[in-house]
């Protein structure tokens, strides 16, 4: 790791002195590169394909939501809320609740805690919701009695 670091770093010039900005500037564009892959990643990873079968009336969605700076500047819980509701509905499905899914774990807070730092707090995950959901079945009896 230090021989990155230092292989990062510019030259300094006959005075000994050296511009900042250009030192740093190697690591800065990685933190920028590991950011954009963290943020690529969450936005491909917050969908829940989960099979559901046709006769199925009932059924649980979770919604991830982003921490740290990528989920304080970019991501919002309302949208989040929205766009999956919003696509759920086209399928059928209706609301009935939505519940916080508060975690109480300390292995999880812990993980999130390290995630962060490992980040340079730019990602961590963080507590979601989860939207219970409904879909009315039409009889196919009650629908060929009654044309």
């Amino acid at each position: 790791m230090t021989i990155f670091l230092a292989s990062c770093m510019a030259p300094t010039g006959a005075a000994g002195w050296s511009n900042p900005l250009v030192t740093f500037l190697p690591l800065l564009l990685l933190i920028i590169i590991i950011g954009v892959i963290i943020l690529v990643a969450v936005k491909t990873n917050k969908e829940d394909n989960v099979d559901v079968s046709s006769d199925q009336r009932n059924k649980v969605v979770n919604i991830t939501l982003t921490g740290g700076l990528i989920g304080l500047f970019g991501a919002s819980p309302q949208n989040s809320l929205n766009n999956r509701i919003t696509k759920e509905n086209a399928n059928g499905w209706r609301v009935v609740q939505v519940i916080p899914a508060d975690s109480g774990n300390v292995f999880l807070t812990i993980f999130r805690l390290l995630l962060l730092v490992i980040t340079l707090f730019l990602y961590t995950t963080a507590n979601g919701y989860y939207i219970i959901m409904e879909r009315t079945q039409v009889d196919k009896q009650n629908h060929e009695n009654n044309p």
